[in-house]
């Protein structure tokens, strides 16, 4: 019985890293692949049942304390590009935006949920690269996404999921104001 438990003990940490590469894989995917959408589902459906796994795997991501986070920020130009883009996205998408005269509070909510996603993506997007730089080493990657996760983006992710969940539950009678407090500064 002890072999078998050390066995799965020992696969454990494999299989978290592989699902979160998966997952992380995916939401990029998502956010490159913004403007086509093969599955028919909205992007906000896909990207809402994708950040639960996401916030998941980046949990039982298991690491050794000897990496450590280095934060590493892309080019300007590009990061500005992601967001103008995600940004513009939600600013025009009919479905999380029918009907609402207040464009002040839309264009914050816009602004800030398009900074979200791209900081997630180039934190997510890093921990691929480095997958493929040291593919016999994949504790850097896992300790990168770990470190970033809680240094950087973890509040970005819960406050995009509770907005996203915010949005699919909306009715007619919800107010935006009240979605907007899943947004925090």
């Amino acid at each position: 019985m002890k072999d078998i438990t050390d066995s799965l003990m020992k696969q454990r940490p494999m299989d978290s890293l592989s699902g979160m590469a998966s997952i992380a894989y995916e939401y990029c995917q998502l956010i490159e692949n913004l403007e086509t959408n093969p599955l028919g589902d909205t992007w906000i459906q896909q990207m809402g049942q994708l950040l639960p796994k996401l916030h998941a795997a980046i949990v039982m991501l298991d690491t050794p304390q000897q990496y450590s986070y280095t934060h590493h920020l892309e080019n300007d130009d590009i990061r500005c590009e992601l967001f103008m883009r995600l940004n513009e996205f939600f600013l025009s998408d009919q479905t999380i935006w029918p009907d609402f005269d207040k464009y002040d509070l839309k264009l914050h909510m816009c602004e800030s949920l398009a900074y979200d996603f791209t900081d997630m993506y180039f934190d997510l997007k890093r921990g691929l690269d480095l997958l493929d730089l040291y593919p016999h080493q994949p504790n850097h990657a896992a300790s990168n996404w770990r470190s970033s996760f809680f240094y950087h983006w973890g509040r970005q992710l819960v406050d995009a999921e509770g907005w996203l969940y915010a949005v699919g539950l909306r009715d007619s009678n919800s107010s935006l104001a009240e979605l907007s407090s899943f947004k925090t500064a």
